[in-house]
């Protein structure tokens, strides 16, 4: 099997590539991935070439620009010195114009020289290195950006969460209170309807805007025997106390 050294592949690949119309990028990763080569590496030197031929192209335009100046300067001189000859001519006397002929002849000279001396690439590559610093502070700018914009949003959302707890827990303090009220009001107006008395009755009495009742005098005792009956009564009386502790609290509460 024949073996080629890279010169003669590179001949090899240049011909067959001026037989054929060239390549695309797909078709030639395609080429690299059968002869072994990495994506990766093929990626990385197709972006080195474009950036060579990007460069080598800025190059060409910068000569191009420069030589197309001088080109106009030449002009410029030639019809400068052709109207100082006519002047001269039509003057008479000695001859003068060749003077500022010469010093324009150096000047020109003096730019050709400096147009072939120029490092054009050294230029393009100085461009290419300020274009890329500029690229990268305005990207930086916009990371700063973008992340003071997330910052805002995070702290909206917050705020937003926040509010949406305190109305919560206030909705849940009134629906509580609004609770214990309905619950008190009806054990007050039970135990109302029973003819409460005592310190309570009274409390009860100056809420509702009427005249506290009296307690009833206390009935002789009685001869006999007595019964003592368990029932309903300590329980009432045991509610009583926990709603006057309650109002007493509430009472407390509205004074302050």
């Amino acid at each position: 099997m024949s073996t080629y050294d890279d010169e003669e592949v590179q001949e090899i690949l240049r011909r067959a590539l001026a037989e054929d119309a060239g390549l695309g990028h797909d078709e030639l990763a395609a080429a690299a991935a059968e002869v072994g080569i990495e994506r990766d590496k093929f990626e990385r030197a197709a972006k080195a070439v474009r950036a060579e031929r990007s460069r080598s192209a800025a190059v060409e335009r910068r000569k191009a620009k420069r030589r197309k100046g001088l080109v106009q300067t030449g002009a410029t001189y030639a019809v400068i010195n052709l109207f100082l000859f006519a002047i001269d001519m039509l003057s008479g006397g000695g001859w003068w114009f060749q003077w500022p002929l010469i010093s324009m002849l150096f000047l020109y000279a003096m730019q050709w020289v400096g147009h072939f001396g120029a490092d054009d690439e050294a230029a393009v590559i100085e461009e290419e290195a300020k274009r890329a610093k500029k690229l990268r502070k305005q990207n930086r700018k916009e990371r700063r950006r973008q992340r003071a914009l997330e910052r805002q949003r995070r702290r909206r959302a917050g705020k937003e969460r926040l509010k949406d707890a305190e109305d919560a827990f206030e909705d849940a303090v009134e629906q509580g209170l609004a609770r214990l009220f309905e619950s008190m009001a009806g054990g007050i107006e039970s135990l109302s309807g029973k003819g409460s008395s005592g310190e309570f009755g009274e409390f009860v009495a100056r809420k509702e805007g009427r005249p506290a009742r009296k307690p009833k005098e206390a009935e002789p005792a009685r001869s006999g025997p007595q019964v003592r009956v368990d029932g309903s009564d300590g329980d009432e009386s045991e509610r009583e106390q926990e709603l006057r502790e309650a109002m007493a609290e509430i009472e407390r509460d509205l004074g302050r």
